[in-house]
């Protein structure tokens, strides 16, 4: 990175600016890991993990972002977080649900499973929302501004992320009818559709077709609502057989 004179004033804003949005996406790949642990570790835990996972995210982000990084000098291209902040918020969430575990009576059978059904599907569209509206902002904001050429991949960025959002979408729905037989939509699948669109495009937001967006989107909402059933149903089973439940 290049030296910052803090006497100038544009030289230290960009300085700033950098700062203060990598710590939104440092913050984000540590609030992932809260949506796989809610109601289920102490706060204080959390609060020390989120310390720590700010510090690993900082060695990932530098292997893609950096100059010298190990990833970035093989051609690796990343433009808003796929890995540094997706992945990496994704394997600390298995981590820690391999060590808390399953709640009480969740696979043996002790319990219905109606005992586990969402609580506010309400709530669970109302967070995708804003959610839906953040990532804008999110994978716009990578361009690092909108002055001289930046705002080209700051509309390209957005049309990709809406493109790909909105297929998985459909996708999600269309995967919702056919799990339930035309049964009923569960919200939950037009949940994951959409994230899963959306997090799928975010390394390549900047550089792909408005159409290429729409097929990886499909691809990802497809994934993501695939291995969530195959998860609940069959892997998690497995995974914690031999574990005591919290």
């Amino acid at each position: 990175m290049p030296s910052t004179s803090f006497n100038d004033p544009v030289s230290s804003g960009l300085f700033y600016g950098r700062y203060i949005f990598n710590l939104s996406f440092a913050a984000t790949s540590t609030t992932i890991v809260s949506g796989a642990t809610a109601m289920r570790m102490r706060f204080g835990v959390y609060c020390i993990y989120s310390f720590y996972a700010v510090l690993v995210y900082s060695f990932v982000a530098h292997w893609v972002w950096a100059e010298n990084g190990w990833l970035a000098v093989r051609g690796v291209h990343d433009f808003a977080g796929g890995g540094p902040v997706h992945l990496l918020g994704g394997f600390n969430s298995f981590i820690a649900i391999l060590f808390l575990g399953p709640r009480k009576g969740r696979f043996d059978g002790t319990r219905p499973e109606s005992d586990f059904a969402e609580s506010s599907p309400t709530n669970q569209l109302l967070g995708l929302l804003i959610l839906w509206f953040a990532w804008i902002g999110f994978n716009c904001g990578s361009s690092f501004g909108i002055t001289e050429e930046k705002w080209l991949v700051a509309t390209r960025t957005a049309v990709s992320t809406m493109n790909a959002s909105a297929s998985g979408g459909i996708i999600g729905l269309v995967y919702s009818q056919w799990a339930t037989k035309r049964t009923f939509v569960r919200p939950y699948d037009i949940v994951n559709g959409v994230l899963g669109g959306l997090i799928s495009s975010s390394p390549t937001s900047a550089c792909i077709q408005p159409y290429e967006a729409m097929i990886i989107g499909a691809v990802g909402a497809l994934v993501a609502c695939f291995t969530n059933e195959k998860l609940v149903s069959q892997i998690a089973p497995f995974l914690f057989q031999s574990q005591v439940p919290i």
